[in-house]
């Protein structure tokens, strides 16, 4: 008997005979065994390759389970030996005899890969497409194996994750059919005409109608026609289901029936629709930072044109052509900015307005409610956009609106240069550069809340963001780039080893969120940075203990214990026993005091146990002249 009609199947088929060695298995039972079909079926036994943690089933060396009657799909797990893979598998054992040999079809579905398999539906699908071309030899062999082995086949096809169906000329279905049917397409269809079985819309039921009798008439090629047939089916739970068509031939070469494939793809489609939506986010963000001036322009006109849209509503006499330009311009802006919700919301309202325009009419009239329903939408949509932005706005500056005038650092410079070769006061031509291609410092760190929030959701710990204090400074941010680069260790360092779980903070009488500030200090020649954190703090004999297993020639006890945590900017030095994804490589705090050296700084760490950690690193100007801002 040939089996090749089941290597189109979804799950893992194994046919075994009573020695148990495998006769024949499909690409996917190869791929769950990590394996070839050739070297499977080469006479070796099954539990070579696979093994189940029910050691009395008959595929196992001493079992015999599923050897007299049929074991029934049941959930167990499975290994593969000196592969170091297992997971769970649902597993159902079928006897039968062909030729009067004894048999077993042994049907195996991995539950632990089911992802994988919705990403394999397009393969196997092409490869049923590929195994239709010879379907006209492979017809008269598979129905006289649906005589010989009826129950075979209907319990392979009933382990069927696909809704799978063979209708004839007439749109009857005939009993070949897949249990999966039953939850993919609704319907037990054994019988009942296609057309209700796809549930076909009035139109809908006539166009399939005219196709089918296109396809049996072989009006055209099947190959031709194949694409026009009906792709998804509508299904009541809001599933996306697709569907696809193949041609049966019967001796005379001619097409007697059509198998439908009907597959389950929601989760593939749910996760390309996520996927556009974050390339759409992402594509937003970017012309946000891109066109700045634009953005900025947009939100702040935005409360006013949906203002003036909202008084059209109680004025007797509107002049259409104003509302029109408005929202038009309104859809414009947001498409191109990719503000998307705002743009769709525009859109239905522009449409409401034409009727109006097409027809020289200056009043609302009959379209008043569609009028207020479709600027209630606009509205949410603009609502709802500020508040999931609002931080992005404020980053941006958007209040600043038309203020803002984005200019190359390097033609500031270029002016610089120019006035100091005109004899232009030093210092006030130095106040000029700092004023123009100067940052301030605080704005730059508080970008560090990222970085303690993220870190902070990952091990279930809270921390409020960071409050800074004494005097702000601007600085030319390019010349201490690398520096501030490396706090990011420091900010992983106080979350990970510093900041108590939040019930541990309450047992110690602390609030649940830790907190984290930020002193700056202008002390003119030189800058001074404190971090503190309100966390456990740093016990020196955990760090005297590592110290001795590190380098137990030193005499460690002689150091105070404020000396020995200053060992956490050695290099190699952790607490940690292994890595974590934050912190236990041994180079954070190193990396930190690299930087802090190469600017001729110093850095220091001070802490109590109970109390916190606080890390001070000064640093000397590296300009002229540095504007203080009070804080």
């Amino acid at each position: 008997m040939d089996y090749s009609f089941l290597d189109v199947l979804l799950d893992s088929i194994f046919i075994i005979d009573s020695e148990k060695k495998t006769i024949y298995c499909n690409d996917v039972a190869a791929n769950l065994c990590d394996s070839s079909v050739k070297r499977i079926t080469r006479g070796k036994p099954i539990h070579e390759f696979i093994q189940f943690s029910d050691a009395e089933l008959f595929v196992m060396p001493l079992g015999n389970k599923g050897f007299d009657d049929i074991f029934p799909l049941s959930e167990i797990e499975y290994s593969l030996p000196q592969k170091n893979k297992n997971g769970k598998v649902q597993i159902s054992i079928h006897p039968f005899k062909e030729n009067n040999k004894n048999l077993w079809i042994i049907l195996v579905r991995d539950v632990t890969v089911e992802d994988i398999l919705h990403e394999k539906h397009k393969q196997q699908l092409e490869q049923l497409e590929q195994y239709s071309k010879n379907l006209e030899r492979m017809v008269e062999e598979r129905t006289l194996e649906l005589k010989n082995a009826n129950s075979l086949l209907n319990a392979i096809m009933n382990s069927l994750g696909q809704g799978f169906l063979v209708f004839d000329s007439k749109g009857i279905c005939l009993d070949v059919y897949t249990k999966a049917c039953e939850d993919v397409l609704e319907a037990n269809p054994a019988g009942k005409n296609i057309v209700s079985v796809l549930n076909c819309s009035t139109q809908d039921e006539e166009q399939f109608k005219m196709w089918m009798q296109a396809v049996f008439t072989e009006a055209l090629p099947f190959d031709s026609l194949r694409d026009l047939g009906p792709k998804v089916y509508s299904h009541s739970k809001g599933k996306y289901i697709t569907l696809d068509f193949f041609a049966l031939q019967d001796d005379g070469s001619r097409i007697s029936n059509l198998v439908l494939v009907a597959t389950d793809k929601t989760a593939e489609k749910e996760a390309n629709i996520a996927l556009e939506r974050e390339r759409a986010y992402a594509s937003m963000i970017v012309k946000f930072v891109t066109n700045r001036k634009l953005f900025a322009n947009f939100i702040l006109s935005l409360p006013d044109t949906i203002s003036f849209l909202r008084d059209q509503i109680s004025v007797k006499n509107i002049d259409v052509n104003e509302i029109f330009r408005r929202v038009h311009t309104l859809e414009g802006e947001a498409a191109t900015l990719s503000i998307l919700s705002i743009k769709e919301r525009a859109k239905d309202l522009q449409e409401v307005v034409s009727k109006l325009r097409d027809q020289n009419l200056n009043e609302l009239g009959l379209v008043r409610d569609e009028y207020i329903l479709a600027l209630q939408e606009l509205t949410e949509a603009q609502l709802e956009f500020i508040s999931k932005n609002q931080e992005l706005i404020n980053i941006l500056e958007v209040d600043k609106g038309a203020n803002i005038i984005e200019v190359d650092k390097n033609r500031v410079k270029y002016f610089y240069d120019l006035f100091a070769k005109a004899g232009i006061d030093k210092k006030l031509n130095q106040m000029f550069l700092d004023e123009f291609t100067s940052i301030s410092l605080i704005d730059e760190l508080k970008c560090f809340n990222n970085v303690l929030k993220q870190v902070a959701e990952k091990q279930n710990k809270k921390v409020n963001n960071i409050h800074f204090s004494g005097n702000d400074i601007k600085l030319d941010f390019q010349k201490y780039e690398s520096l501030f680069s490396s706090f990011v260790h420091i900010f992983r360092n106080i979350i990970d080893h510093g900041l108590e779980e939040p019930d541990e903070r309450l047992d110690h009488g602390k609030p649940e969120e830790g907190s984290v500030t930020i002193s700056i200090n202008d002390l003119q020649a030189s800058f001074v940075i404190e971090i503190r954190d309100d966390g456990r703090g740093i016990d020196p004999t955990v760090i005297r203990s590592k110290l001795k297993d590190k380098v137990p020639e030193k005499a460690w006890d002689d150091l105070s214990d404020n000396e020995v945590i200053q060992e956490i900017f050695s290099p190699g030095f952790s607490s940690r026993e292994t890595a974590g994804e934050f912190s236990g490589r041994g180079v954070g705090m190193d990396a930190v005091k690299t930087e802090v050296l190469k600017l001729k700084g110093k850095i220091e760490v001070f802490s109590e146990k109970g109390i916190g950690t606080t890390i001070k690193i000064e640093i000397p100007f590296r300009e002229a002249y540095l504007k203080t801002i009070s804080a």
